[in-house]
This record gives structure tokens, C-alpha cells and sequence, in this order.
């Protein structure tokens, strides 16, 4: 979101390769980044258990899709340097990734709504504390269905946040924060 004349980004990002990959790794039983909670709703099992190798596949695709960029790729393509196995995965994983993803949307639609923060609250928050109206920076926020409140600075310009935390009074505090860091001398 870019508010006219105003010097500031925030991109708000969901159901994209980081929601594609905590499917695949709840679906696979792998024991991989277990301080992002479950995905909710929860994801049955559609493949056994994968080896430790697989785990460590999984963990440098996580790593890579979680790193230092500014804004994670929208898309589930898989690099066409990925291991063989962990490729296979993906792929056997796409349908039931999308019809999960379908029925989660779909139960969104249907539930009362909820109130989303206001961005712009946070940023005039902090305008208004440091008595400057131009403050110039760039957030990304993954959004991610994850069970529970979550908000995890992953780099200076990205966060990765649950969706009830997203929902949660605790958002506009948590965002306030950081844009205090990003525009910090």
C-alpha cells in the first residue's frame, strides 16, 4: 500500500510460496521450522513421513524463501535447481495444496467479518512521535495462516505475521515498532 504523496511502502502479501512451503512441510510430517506454528486450518497428512534428508531440503528452500530479500516471490514455482525429491514433493502437493487453499478462502468468505488494522495507523503513530510527516521506508508482510499470534521480523523490511495477528488489536503496535526501526537514524 502506497499512500499518495507519502514516501512509504507496505506490501501485503498471502498465500504465496511461504504458505506453499509450511504446506508441504505439515503435510509431510517434516519437523522443519517448528517456531512457525501449524498452518490453520490444519493440514491432514497426504504423504508419509519424509527422511531426514528430505527435512534438510526443506529447510534450505525455507531459508531461501525467507532470507534477506525484500519481497518474497507470489508464486509457487519451484528453482529449477531444486533437489529431485524435494521437486517430486512440491509437485505432488500442488493439487492438495490448492484445494486447501480454496477451502480456507471460501471459510473466510462465509465468516462474520473481522477488523483488519489500519496501516496507516501505525504509520501516523509514529509521524506523530517523532513529529515528521515524511517517512520514507519499505515493509513487506507475508501473511500466513498459521495457528495462533505470530509476527516475526525475518529481515529490516519483512515480516512474516499470522492471520489472527493480523486481525489482533496487538497489530498496529507490533507494525508501529517496526516502522520506528526501519526510519531510525
Amino acid at each position: 500500500m502506497r499512500t499518495h504523496g507519502e514516501p512509504w511502502s507496505i506490501t501485503l502479501n498471502s498465500d504465496g510460496e511461504i504458505t506453499f512451503a509450511l504446506f508441504v512441510r505439515d503435510s509431510s510430517g517434516l519437523r522443519s521450522a517448528e517456531s512457525v506454528p501449524r498452518l490453520e486450518p490444519a493440514v491432514l497428512p497426504v504423504a508419509g513421513p519424509a527422511a531426514g534428508s528430505l527435512e534438510a531440503l526443506w529447510d534450505e528452500w525455507w531459508g531461501g524463501i525467507t532470507g534477506s530479500r525484500l519481497v518474497p516471490p507470489a508464486s509457487t514455482r519451484v528453482p529449477a535447481d531444486a533437489p529431485a525429491r524435494l521437486r517430486g514433493l512440491q509437485d505432488g502437493l500442488r493439487l492438495p495444496y490448492a484445494r486447501w487453499a480454496a477451502e480456507r478462502r471460501a471459510a473466510e468468505v462465509r465468516a462474520p467479518a473481522r477488523e483488519v488494522f489500519k496501516m496507516q495507523d501505525a504509520v501516523h503513530r509514529v509521524q506523530r512521535e517523532l513529529g515528521t510527516e515524511g517517512l520514507a521506508f519499505e515493509l513487506v508482510i507475508e501473511e500466513v495462516p498459521v495457528e495462533g499470534v505470530l509476527w516475526r521480523r525475518l529481515s529490516p523490511g519483512f515480516v512474516l505475521a499470522s492471520t489472527s495477528m493480523l486481525h489482533s488489536p496487538l497489530a498496529v503496535d507490533a507494525l508501529a515498532a517496526v516502522v520506528r526501526e526501519l526510519v531510525a537514524p
